[in-house]
């Protein structure tokens, strides 16, 4: 990627300002015109456009690096020849920013990147370390062979990814301990793991890429252009580990689309969306033909699908779980796969989930017409569920009722002898279960709940001097929760997973 320099990065009235310093882990010498790397991610409240971008600078001769910049969340990756590290900050609206990087040792590491069909070596391909930086990258030479001079030798594995013109793209996993000792971890259950002491060199194998080709219609037989149209695969790249591959692109004036930089020895999934049309799904096989035509795919116009989810008693029912998923006329399979690196991902063909606002309403937007069941679940299953007829889609609201066995849980969250207003308070037991937040008498219910073990109650709020307070408990479901704020510092608050 070629640099961008500071200046590029536009500044507003209220922007804030970050400063870097770099400097040798060795002698703590500055480093001269070393390498920043910028991920940033806006701030939604920062009023711009809060796309993640890349940003690439060096640093002045003493070393620093001073830039202007919106509110954001950074990842910050700086290095030079053979040292690198990276940060995480956040910039605030209004502050300038000092952070000072002191770059730690790196060590080399060698390879060759092959054709998997023909064995000969693929000049030009692109290597990074893909899990530490998007952009200090090297390419292959004629013969296939490439060397990299930064890893980072923090004893954490790292992904090694390759790309190349024609081929989809490959991963591998490289460790390189701090006493130089290294292994290449292999993909699948029972191949060998590479080992050794010196620089290490590992192959990499890339197969041909596999093009995608299609048409997108309306149901009157006409061309929608613009639809956005995506193909997502997952590789195995560890025993226990999938990389996701992903390809996007937008259907022309004729309604065509082509996709190309896909792994051909997978499996992917297919979606096409488009304005005013329900989004629609395809599950491709892997096969061994390089180009696959899908042909014409029709989109329907969407329907909606809303509802109201309220307890027993009559209370409506905020953050629960909404899931629907298509009833099939027949039961589809998966083909099955002729690779052991692919990972089949098939999701229920249409399934989609949703939570209840603060009036208990659910909505479904961008639906095929078609019959559906609906369910309201908690933890390990529904608690209540129907079947909507395709007729019925966008009619009328539907109305959700949880059964009376399900337990409710009620509390109230009070400082000293006051009620909290509007205190958010989370439901957990082995992971998030609802949320909600406390009315004008600081009270707050949750239903759908049951009696096998306690929950875990965590509140938070806002003083009107711009103090944050926190309070926890833990109650069955049957029993009343009261909630008293506590001193809490950050730390216990990061211990005790309250955020």
């Amino acid at each position: 990627m070629p640099e961008q320099p500071a200046t590029d990065v536009r500044s507003r009235p209220t922007d804030a300002t970050l400063e870097l310093e770099l400097v040798s882990s060795t002698d703590g010498a500055p480093i001269t015109n070393g390498v920043v790397e910028l991920i940033i991610t806006p701030h939604t409240s920062a009023g711009i456009d809060a796309t993640e971008r890349i940003v690439q600078a060096r640093t002045d001769p003493g070393g620093a690096l001073r830039m202007p910049l919106a509110p954001c969340s950074l990842r910050i990756v700086a290095w030079s020849e053979r040292a690198s590290t990276r940060a995480f900050v956040e910039l605030h609206e209004g502050e300038t920013l000092f952070k000072r990087l002191v770059l730690i040792p790196t060590r080399a590491f060698r390879g060759c990147v092959v054709d998997a069909l023909l064995g000969e070596p693929i000049p030009d391909a692109e290597v990074r370390i893909w899990t530490h930086s998007e952009t200090d990258l090297v390419f292959t030479g004629p013969d296939g062979t490439f060397e990299h001079r930064r890893f980072p030798c923090t004893g954490k594995a790292q992904q090694v990814q390759v790309r190349a013109a024609g081929y989809g793209a490959a991963i591998r996993y490289l460790n390189i301990e701090k006493n130089g000792r290294w292994s290449a971890l292999a993909a699948l259950e029972g191949q060998p793991t590479a080992r050794g002491e010196e620089d290490p060199w590992i192959e990499i194998v890339l197969v041909p890429e596999r093009r995608l080709l299609g048409r997108v219609l309306d149901t009157q037989g006409l061309p929608i252009e613009d639809a956005r149209v995506s193909a997502i695969g997952f590789v195995r790249v560890l025993p226990a580990v999938a990389s996701r591959e992903v390809a996007e692109g937008l259907t022309d004036e004729n309604g065509t689309f082509e996709l190309t930089g896909l792994r051909s020895d997978i499996s992917h999934t297919l979606t096409i969306a488009a304005e005013s049309f329900a989004e629609q799904s395809l599950q491709l096989a892997d096969e061994e033909a390089l180009e696959h035509d899908v042909g014409d795919v029709l989109l329907q116009w969407e329907a909606s699908l809303s509802g109201l989810v309220h307890d027993a008693s009559g209370y409506v029912v905020e953050d629960a779980l909404v899931r629907i998923v298509p009833v099939m006329d027949k039961k589809k399979s998966h083909t099955g796969t002729r690779n052991r690196l692919d990972v089949a991902f098939p999701f229920p063909e249409g399934e989609r989930v949703a939570r209840t606002d603060a009036a208990g309403v659910f909505t479904f937007a961008s639906l095929p017409t078609r019959s559906y069941r609906v369910s309201v679940e908690r933890d390990d299953g529904p608690l209540v569920s129907t079947v909507v007829a395709q007729e019925m889609l966008a009619q009328e609201a539907l109305t959700l009722r949880i059964p009376p066995e399900c337990l409710v849980l009620e509390g109230e969250v009070r400082d000293g002898d006051k009620p909290v207003v509007d205190a958010i308070v989370r439901i957990r037991r082995f992971g998030h279960v609802a949320s909600t937040r406390t009315g004008r008498d600081g009270r707050f219910r949750v239903s759908g709940l049951d009696d096998r073990a306690p929950y875990d109650i965590h509140a938070e709020w806002q003083t009107a001097d711009g103090r944050r307070k926190y309070a926890e408990n833990r109650v069955l479901a049957f029993e009343k929760a009261l909630l008293i704020p506590r001193r809490n510092t950050e730390s216990e608050l990061a211990r005790s997973g309250v955020r």
